[in-house]
């Protein structure tokens, strides 16, 4: 193995990945970026990608269909027309939201704060245009402002970022996901547009004429482009990709994944790596959008193409790497996120990586980083494919990728980091080499039996008489067996390795090694496939979380809050318990009509089929609103009978604790599938 990831690096273009990451850029739909779902700028990156992974030798090349809706921005403007003598025309960028159409609203300017309910109060913004700024991170999300400004009658919302979200510098400017419906015209411009029209404000009344030439409408296509790297065998595959759609310019999300993907395929070609599997190389579509109406509007292309386009490759499938942002140092240390089952393989690659040079002067991670719900390798992960990373967050202290330039007009070539990239390329181009020559996939259950374990909250238990003993006596035997599976693995590589150096070995033994890893490999997918299905559920934030964990840090927190009011403290039970649980943190400052829109988009998604990689996973909110509204009313008036509060709040952790003991009892019924399996 050594030899052929030595191999790698002595044929690796330095200049390729830059090429392609620029190239991309080409491919926008106006002169301030954007390669969006189902645009025509998306379509056209789509045919020149299939021709280059056809140029650069991949094989069986596939550019594969899939439905999406349509979100296509070619160009806006912003005018003041009063007062008359102001000639500055402001671009902004919009978010994927408001109807179809390119004819100018007019209207009078508000500034409203963060525009929140609170922001409207004894303000008319019927007819008119409103601007607020927030930190979407310590505030809230963009979808909400917009739809309480669509419900106090504006006709458009702008906004400007104040911190956290692209925020490099005061001229910055950003789009995101929006995950609601379409409502208003919504659209950001950076902090210094927004001070010369608050400065206008300051000096008088303002009316604007606002332009957006856009296209967003259902009914779309976008693609997936696959190439293929033929192997030995093809009853199992490796993955490794990423999505070429982008906001803005898209350097780093994701030009920079697509110039990682097709440097290692062009690096195995030119040098005659022949692989053991068939590894499969995918480039994405709709990643960053590709839905309206759902609040699970990304990544749908990732979800298309192990769903609907090649399910048969889940069981077939030993790993999937997926690439974001693999040309921006995040930090000091180095590291991959992982399921946690690859945890202890990334330790083991970790001691042989390559010669780090000035890079990474913390080294490397001494313990696994999870993968989150927001990238591709989640619909892999759920059909059933362990999925793999690279790290993108720093571990300790300022996050200066995403809180200075993503999704930002300031991801463009002079973010680029050479050094990076070509660290990145050697890791992860050794990293798919040693999974493809390893006859054995190497899972190491027990990590995620660790996690599980130490997810326990006895308290909870004992409060629910749900038994902690007999669970954690199952999860203890889960990782017994895991260990042992772990040395079986380990055993059959190692011996495949020896047998593989040895010429008088005869291609029977060798064959007789496989076909036992083969054996092994279904067993270790399958277990794979009762993890994610029983026990993987995501909070409310979208992270992934055990089943349990949901109704158990519900139970905690209304405790607290029960405890807190019974005290007579009702600050402690809001800030402290309620407003933690799930989205109530703003109920205090949208409406209840803002914050029904949610549910509403689930139902409707739901009944839509446009839950994709949702479905099956999301958490029921607990909805405390009416409880939170009257202890602010309360509050306000200086009452301290809670006991209608408490009651409730009763009512609704009796309801948790039944939750968590149904969630307890089906991931004990998992852990005997599993048993059953290893």
């Amino acid at each position: 193995m050594a030899e052929s990831t030595l191999l790698i690096h002595k044929n690796i273009d330095p200049d390729y990945g830059f090429y392609i990451a620029t190239k991309l850029t080409e491919f926008v739909n106006s002169d301030m970026g954007g390669r969006t779902a189902g645009s025509k700028a998306e379509h056209e990156a789509a045919e020149w990608l299939t021709h280059e992974m056809k140029r650069i030798g991949l094989s069986d090349v596939t550019k594969a269909p899939f439905p999406c809706d349509i979100w296509q921005f070619n160009r806006s403007t912003l005018n003041v027309i009063e007062p008359e003598n102001i000639k500055k025309t402001i671009k902004p960028y919009p978010y994927p939201s408001g109807s179809t159409r390119s004819e100018a609203i007019d209207g009078e300017l508000l500034f409203i704060g963060k525009g929140s309910k609170r922001d409207y109060e004894n303000i008319d913004a019927h007819g008119k245009i409103v601007l607020i700024g927030i930190d979407m991170e310590k505030d809230w999300w963009i979808t909400h402002p917009t739809v309480e400004a669509e419900l106090q009658g504006a006709v458009a919302i702008i906004s400007y970022c104040t911190g956290s979200y692209s925020q490099l510098n005061a001229d910055t400017m950003n789009t995101q996901n929006f995950a609601g419906p379409r409502t208003i015209p919504s659209v950001n411009i950076s902090k210094n547009d927004a001070d010369y029209l608050k400065d206008l404000l300051n000096k008088g009344s303002v009316r604007i004429n606002l332009t957006i030439d856009k296209l967003l409408e259902s009914g779309g296509t976008s693609y997936n482009i696959i190439g293929t790297l033929p192997g030995k065998r093809d009853d199992e595959y490796v993955l490794c990709g990423d999505h070429y759609d982008c906001h803005f310019w898209g350097v780093q999300d994701n030009n920079a994944g697509v110039a990682m993907t097709l440097a290692i395929a062009k690096t195995m070609i030119d040098a005659g790596y022949q692989p053991e599997r068939t590894i499969k190389f995918i480039l994405h579509g709709a990643e960053e959008w590709g839905a309206i109406g759902t609040p699970y509007d990304f990544a749908v292309g990732g979800w298309h193409q192990v769903f609907t386009i090649n399910p048969e490759w889940a069981g077939k499938s030993l790993a999937f790497i997926n690439f974001e942002h693999p040309a921006h140092r995040f930090g000091d240390t180095f590291f991959a996120n992982s399921t946690p089952e690859f945890y202890t393989f990334l330790q083991d690659r970790y001691t042989s990586a390559p010669d780090r040079g000035n890079l990474f002067k913390n080294g490397f991670a001494d313990e696994g980083r999870h993968f989150s719900t927001d990238i591709d390798g989640w619909s892999y992960a759920i059909s059933g494919i362990p999925v793999i990373v690279n790290g993108r967050a720093p571990l300790t202290g300022r996050n200066n990728y995403y809180e200075d330039i993503y999704h930002s007009n300031f991801d463009d070539v002079d973010t680029w980091e050479n050094d990076i990239f070509l660290y990145n390329l050697k890791f992860y181009g050794g990293l798919l080499i040693s999974l493809d020559k390893r006859p054995a996939l190497p899972l190491d259950f027990s990590q995620q039996a660790r996690r599980l374990k130490n997810s326990v909250n006895i308290d909870v238990f004992t409060q629910s008489d749900v038994d902690p003993d007999q669970f954690l006596s199952a999860i203890d035997k889960f990782e017994a067996a895991s260990s042992q599976l772990y040395k079986t693995i380990n055993g059959l590589n190692e011996e495949f390795i020896i047998a593989a150096s040895n010429p008088d070995n005869s291609p029977e033994k060798m064959d007789g090694i496989t076909s036992l890893a083969q054996t092994a490999n279904q067993k270790i997918l399958s277990t794979y496939k009762v993890i994610f299905d029983v026990f993987y559920k995501m909070d409310f934030n979208d992270d992934p979380i055990f089943a349990h964990e949901h109704p158990q840090r519900n139970i905690l927190l209304l405790n607290g809050a029960i405890d807190a009011l019974k005290n007579g403290n009702t600050a402690a039970a809001v800030e402290n318990a309620l407003e933690r649980i799930d989205d109530n943190r703003l109920c205090r400052h949208f409406s209840k009509e803002t914050l029904s829109r949610f549910k509403k988009n689930l139902s409707e998604a739901t009944a839509a089929k446009r839950l994709y990689w949702a479905k099956d996973k999301i958490v029921t909110p607990l909805d405390l609103f009416e409880i939170l509204n009257a202890l602010s009313a309360k509050a306000k008036k200086g009452e301290t009978d809670f006991s209608n509060e408490i009651l409730a709040l009763t009512t609704a952790l009796e309801a948790q604790k039944n939750s968590f003991e149904a969630a307890v009892n089906a991931e004990r019924e998992g852990l005997k599938q599993i048993m059953e399996l290893l």
